[in-house]
């Protein structure tokens, strides 16, 4: 398993965010208890597959990268819309349900992408079959009516499977592999 300043320093390579930002990033995500904190180097603890669903979601993040552990607590407990519980893996929450792809390093879920809404709490898992899975307010109306300020249109992060697979690669390494 990767340790976080390995993870934070190849995640660069495949995310649009600097290797400051994403110390700034990780440290919001540590002083909020989302981010394990502890011994340096070989003791330093390793980064479990929800750990890597918070960083995940802070990277997407359009607040200010001090704000970004806020983001994950709002987006990462977002509840699926409208169908059962279970229809993705049984999850609960958006949160959980990432960490379902990051456990998936094979990809058997047939992923296509992860489409985050970030002017309001929705997220969209959407499978290569075409099944979508809506975790969040389904539209910008019912955001409105929740309180948030929203527009018909929206901005979205689009998380490639290619990223989500990387990222579970990573986590799911031997150390020994991880620390070359």
């Amino acid at each position: 398993m990767v340790r976080a300043k390995d993870l934070e320093s190849k995640l660069p390579t495949f995310f649009p965010r600097s290797r400051s930002e994403l110390q700034q990033i990780f440290e919001s995500l540590r002083d909020d208890g989302l981010l394990p904190t502890g011994g340096r180097g070989p003791n330093a603890p390793h980064i479990t597959v929800q750990h890597g669903a918070s960083i995940l979601i802070a990277i997407c993040s359009p607040r200010t990268l001090a704000q970004s552990a806020e983001f994950v607590v709002e987006w990462g407990g977002m509840k699926p819309v409208g169908k059962k519980l279970s229809d993705f893996a049984g999850v609960k929450n958006f949160r959980q349900a990432l960490e379902v792809l990051l456990s998936d390093a094979e990809d058997k879920v047939r992923l296509k992408e992860v489409r985050i809404t970030l002017n309001w709490p929705r997220a969209i898992i959407v499978l290569d079959s075409g099944k979508q899975f809506t975790f969040g307010y389904e539209d910008s109306l019912a955001a409105s009516d929740a309180g948030y300020f929203s527009y018909p249109s929206r901005f979205e992060a689009i998380l490639a499977p290619s990223m989500l697979t990387q990222m579970a690669l990573y986590i799911s390494q031997p150390a020994e592999q991880n620390d070359e």
